[in-house]
């Protein structure tokens, strides 16, 4: 994301800009008492490992919205 001030802002004395923050997603971590389930969901698989937080909630929101005709549909 680039910064993006109205030219009366700039005239101003103030610094501006922008600070970029990430998360980073990690391994899974399961829960121990449920071995018994086996591996994460496939549904999951858009969690992994190294992507950036932001691109996964950009696909996790995209497959919620095809997704949701077909719920509204039921």
């Amino acid at each position: 994301m680039e910064p993006h001030d109205n030219e009366e802002d700039c005239a101003t004395p103030i610094w501006a800009g922008v600070i970029p923050v990430t998360t980073i997603v990690g391994n899974f971590q399961p829960d121990d008492h449920l071995e018994k389930w086996g591996t994460p969901p496939e549904s999951l698989n858009v969690w992994m490992s190294g992507k950036r937080l932001d691109n996964v909630l950009n696909e996790t929101q995209q497959i919620y919205m095809k997704r949701l005709p077909q719920t509204k549909a039921k």
